[in-house]
């Protein structure tokens, strides 16, 4: 479950978002409460302030995330047309091993550059170029498939959507960026790791090496097997079996734990301390 932890920091951070802006809330009434060395008017002004402030931090963050939703749903329907016009009838042996790997839904479309992605949230669909169908050897063709299979498996284009609404949701907090890129990273590390078991690691560093993006990657849901500004990473980790992922720092499990108990436990006996000072009961 290692490659969905970013997943999972980024959907409970948006979650939590409302309980905590609930939260700085309930703390700046208590503290609007508490004041006696300034007036009434200064205290209500204060207090609006900061309402206003929350209440904008939570307008954006739905708007973004509204707004990135839809821009990707756009996409994909816009770029599955495309495919759609130009869907060929897939070749025996193609559609032999998609059946072979539970790879329900396969398209392939009349294009020359040897590409292989899969598309669609709810109903992923794998897509192979015809190019690449023509280009790669069986042994391959297989690696690519079993690649694919992955991501249809794991739903991997559903996990890409939420990262990157979670992702747009996070504007303020600086590290939703980097989570959202080792997301998408660790989806196609643990892909080529599920081809590796399934087809050898030959086979699949051959095909690693001659796979081009496919068409509108960036700006949709996708899960391609030629992920851009992975291959180094993706190479490393068929030369040493280990996940190695430049510019991002493998933190254990146990040390995330602590942080987080901390982090609650800190936030309690302050919640707590503010309430007491709040309203003093008499000993």
């Amino acid at each position: 479950m290692t490659g969905d932890r970013p997943l999972w920091i980024l959907v409970v951070g948006t979650v939590a978002t409302y309980p905590g802006l609930w939260l700085v809330w309930c703390v700046s009434t208590l503290l609007g409460m508490h004041g006696s060395s300034r007036s009434i008017a200064s205290d209500r002004l204060s207090q609006v302030a900061a309402y206003l402030a929350l209440a904008v931090v939570g307008a954006v963050s739905v708007a973004l995330a509204v707004r990135t939703l839809a821009r990707v749903a756009s996409a994909t329907h816009g770029l599955v047309r495309e495919l759609e016009s130009r869907r060929i009838q897939p070749p025996g042996r193609l559609a032999t091993e998609a059946t072979n790997l539970d790879i329900a839904r396969l398209m392939v479309v009349d294009r020359a550059e040897e590409f292989a992605f899969t598309v669609g949230a709810l109903r992923p669909r794998v897509v192979v170029s015809s190019g690449m169908a023509a280009a790669l050897p069986d042994a391959e063709m297989r690696a690519v498939l079993a690649h694919e299979a992955s991501h249809v498996r794991r739903w991997d284009p559903l996990r890409a959507l939420a990262v990157q609404v979670a992702a747009a949701h996070l504007w303020f907090a600086p590290l939703a960026k980097d989570l959202r890129s080792r997301a998408v990273s660790e989806h196609e590390l643990a892909a080529d790791r599920y081809a590796v078991d399934r087809c050898g690691r030959a086979a699949l560093a051959s095909a690693l090496l001659r796979a081009a993006p496919g068409p509108g990657a960036a700006e949709v849901a996708v899960s391609g097997f030629a992920a851009t500004g992975l291959l180094e990473a993706r190479v490393r980790q068929l030369e040493s079996g280990r996940v190695l992922l430049p510019g991002l720092r493998s933190v254990p499990r146990s040390t995330l734990s602590g942080i987080a108990v901390l982090g609650f436990a800190s936030a309690v006996a302050a919640s707590w301390s503010l309430m007491i000072a709040a309203c003093p009961c008499p000993m």
